[in-house]
Order: structure tokens, then sequence, then C-alpha cells
């Protein structure tokens, strides 16, 4: 899930709020990701929910929204990345980047589709 402001201190802003809805903050994943803001509920894993907190009309959130109307416009290539999806899950059980990467791959395809670089 995407959660949008216009401006990541916003979103900082709303950290408590967040921790009483059952949401854990994951700074460390700022390294990765430095316009991203990460949650992740219930606290214990296996999590059930990520949340991305993003600044709306940046790059990342419109790239984001971009592959999702792919998604929702194409049901070949929603059962495509949900298979990816839970081929990957059981590859990277415990390394949570590969898994990240691995993903990445099949996006950046679908935009570059979009832009007309495949």
């Amino acid at each position: 899930m995407m959660l949008g402001a216009q401006s990541l201190t916003l979103i900082e802003a709303q950290l408590t709020v967040l921790r009483n809805l059952g949401y854990e903050y994951l700074p460390q994943h700022e390294a990765e990701i430095p316009d991203r803001r990460f949650f992740a509920k219930p606290v214990t894993r296996p999590r059930a929910v990520h949340l991305h907190g993003l600044q709306t009309a940046g790059t990342r959130w419109n790239a984001h929204l971009k592959f999702r109307d792919h998604l929702r416009a194409s049901p070949g290539l929603s059962e495509s990345y949900a298979n990816l999806k839970k081929r990957l899950a059981a590859q990277f059980v415990d390394d949570r980047a590969a898994y990240t990467e691995a993903k990445t791959t099949f996006i950046r395809s679908v935009l570059a589709a979009e832009r007309g670089e495949a």
C-alpha cells in the first residue's frame, strides 16, 4: 500500500498515529530508498501489510501509479506479477533485498515497455 503526502516530513509527523494503528516504522530501509518511509504490520513476522510513505507527485509515486494501472489493465500481466512474487518469496525467504531487486527488474521492464524502450 502507498501513503501519500506533500512531503516526507508530513508522513514523519504521523509516526505516533501509525504506531497506534499497529505499524512498525522501519527507518533502516531509507538507506536503500531515501525518498520513502517504510512501515510494516504487524510488528511480528510474518507481515501482512507493507506501507510505503511517499511524496505525492514525486517520481517514485508516479512510477508506482503507472505500474498499478498496467496491472489493472492487463489481467495476464497481473497474474504474471503475482506468480513472480510467489516464486521469489519462496526463493528469497530470508533475503528481502534480493526479493525486492528481482521484483524490480520485472517492474522496470513493464515501465520501459510503456515508454517504448523494450
